[in-house]
């Protein structure tokens, strides 16, 4: 198993750690996620996770509401097939989807977006996620704006593949 950090880009093969005490508060299933309140060594952490088809992404939130986002996946694979998460197919469009609530730093204004070209920037807890394109896409709408705050699988962006 492999881990990547959203937050410093670094990809790792797991390792076991030292756990002297874990407590499940509280677990809760949604359609699309489960939320887990659990307690390690004394300290409160709440856990996000959701199931992609690349692996399970998985939101740590620690009691001071500090967070990373991890995504989780059997072999290592290439930045893109993690990062092609965030662009799904409805019909003949492509939604640019939010990984996380937080707020929009940056939407780029040209019309047309280029492979790896950066689509949307999203801040949280001072950290910045940026969403780069898969493919050449026309940008057919921007559902938000700069300074819109966003939630988790937001529609940002709607695109065209050309």
């Amino acid at each position: 198993m492999y881990i990547k950090n959203f937050s410093t880009g670094n990809k790792i093969a797991l390792q076991p750690i030292k756990i002297d005490n874990i407590e499940i508060i509280k677990t809760e299933k949604k359609d699309d996620c489960v939320k887990v309140n659990l307690k390690i060594n004394n300290q409160n952490y709440k856990l996000i996770v959701f199931k992609e088809k690349e692996g399970i992404k998985i939101f740590a939130f620690d009691s001071f509401g500090n967070y990373n986002v991890f995504f989780v996946f059997d072999e290592l694979r290439e930045e893109s097939k993690v990062d092609n998460s965030n662009i799904v197919q409805e019909g003949d469009y492509y939604f640019v989807i939010s990984p996380l609530s937080g707020k929009v730093e940056k939407i780029n204004e040209v019309m047309t977006v280029q492979k790896d070209d950066v689509i949307v920037v999203i801040s949280a807890m001072k950290m910045e996620h940026s969403i780069t394109a898969n493919e050449k896409y026309e940008v057919v709408e921007r559902l938000v704006k700069v300074g819109d705050f966003v939630d988790i699988k937001q529609k940002i962006v709607k695109l065209k593949k050309i």
